[in-house]
């Protein structure tokens, strides 16, 4: 665990302390500051997630002699898929380019904005089933689940591997499950907002130093 790697713990955790004595003692300066709209929280979410992505496609050009296509492809749609939560935190720029709401996103968005995660159709919601539900079933088979398999079968290690899936070390898993944890009791409905900027920034630590590390390397 490097020095860089070890301060970037230390902010995973004391962002969500801080959030958690804020929200009890300033609602509002949490609610409009804290983890405000394209203030810093947010804006910090979708930075790491573009790190991500940037990183998948370096990797994609250095590896593309050495990598079969499979990976390479995985590769890409990891990247394309940290574009798209990216762009979806920042409700792809509308705010900084004052961008209008399309006529349909309104009628079924909750908060009016340019994005899918806030739609609501009927009684479901998309962000509570994609970005809340499954997305709670996805970590916890990545982070608890997927590792021991990784050890123990040879089937998984090798579809983990095909796929270019980046395997999360202890030391990782462990940060991220304590900063949620302490991100879980913030006595306010935003809490999620600091939740996502702990897991953006886990997993671009994970990314740039998975356990299969060698995987993304030339040789």
């Amino acid at each position: 665990m490097s020095l860089f790697e070890k301060l970037c713990s230390l902010i995973i955790l004391l962002v969500p302390v801080a959030g958690y004595f804020i929200a009890g003692s300033d609602p509002k300066f949490f609610h409009y500051v804290y983890v405000g709209e394209d203030h810093v929280i947010e804006t910090m979410t979708a930075v790491f997630l573009i790190f991500s992505a940037a990183l998948c496609f370096i990797r994609l050009y250095k590896l593309k002699p050495h990598r079969e296509s499979l990976f390479l492809i995985s590769l890409f749609f990891a990247a394309l898929i940290c574009i798209f939560g990216a762009g979806e935190e920042m409700s792809w720029g509308q705010r900084f380019f004052n961008l209008e709401t399309p006529e349909l996103l309104k009628k079924h968005n909750l908060q009016g904005e340019l994005n899918l995660h806030n739609i609501k159709i009927g009684d479901y919601k998309i962000n509570k089933i994609i970005f809340s539900q499954l997305m709670s079933l996805w970590l916890i088979f990545y982070f608890l689940i997927l590792p021991w398999l990784y050890k123990k079968t040879e089937f998984f290690k090798k579809w983990t591997d095909r796929l270019a899936v980046p395997l999360p070390r202890g030391w990782q898993i462990l940060v991220f499950l304590i900063a949620g944890a302490i991100a879980s009791q913030i006595p306010a409905n935003r809490r999620w907002e600091v939740l996502e900027f702990c897991g953006t920034f886990t997993f671009f630590l994970i990314f740039l130093n998975p356990k299969n590390k060698e995987l993304f390397q030339e040789k």
